[in-house]
């Protein structure tokens, strides 16, 4: 049953068809599904809302309607995700619930593990920022520890960029940017004034300070 790996299911979850005729009727129905000329086959419900990763969702919210949500919400999000690469990114709704509540990772940080995992993929901080709320997933800034990630950073600089001078900061900061999709080398450069003015070295640093706590 090759489509059920398109779903986020737990191996255990989901009772398949015993029979041939079952698995070619489920195939057809999932297939149906993906066009978007059905629902979701019952089979595939149910092993959705028996998934671990289902019992996370806040009350009310079922498994099967979070995933059918997400897939739609995705589809609309950018113009350029079919219905097809919304259900791929739906597939890692285990995974995307791990990163967000065990290890607080930002929208953005997400998005770029998902492009990573499947190149295919056309994934936008934004879209991920849509599946959060859809997942009852918040994270909310806690003040002190922005303070403590802002003088843990200001140390950091400090030891990266004392003796740096502006092309290595303007690389430093780039490779930063890279990590989240952005490309401010250029934007950058176009900072810079006459070689003889430090006034953007702390708004250089500021830059790094912002790409981190994204």
């Amino acid at each position: 049953m090759n489509s059920l790996l398109l779903f986020p299911l737990d191996s255990c979850s989901t009772d398949l068809p015993e029979t041939v005729e079952e698995q070619i009727r489920l195939e057809q129905e999932i297939s149906a599904w993906i066009e978007g000329e059905a629902d979701l086959p019952q089979l595939v419900k149910e092993g959705l809302n028996q998934a671990e990763w289902a019992e996370r969702l806040p009350p009310k919210i079922t498994g099967s309607r979070a995933y059918c949500r997400v897939v739609e919400r995705v589809r609309k999000a950018a113009s350029t995700n079919t219905r097809q690469e919304a259900i791929r990114i739906a597939s890692y709704l285990p995974l995307v619930m791990d990163l967000a509540v065990n290890h607080r990772f930002s929208a953005a940080a997400i998005a770029v593990v998902l492009r990573e995992s499947d190149p295919r993929l056309t994934v936008h901080w934004r879209v991920v920022q849509k599946m959060f709320g859809i997942l009852g997933i918040r994270q909310e800034l806690v003040l002190d520890d922005v303070k403590t990630l802002l003088q843990q950073d200001e140390t950091d600089s400090r030891t990266r960029m004392a003796d740096a001078d502006r092309p290595a900061m303007v690389q430093i900061l780039s490779d930063e940017a890279t990590q989240f999709g952005l490309d401010l080398e250029d934007a950058l450069q176009d900072l810079f004034g006459p070689i003889n003015e430090s006034s953007f070295t702390p708004y250089l640093q500021m830059l790094l300070f912002s790409c981190v706590i994204a």
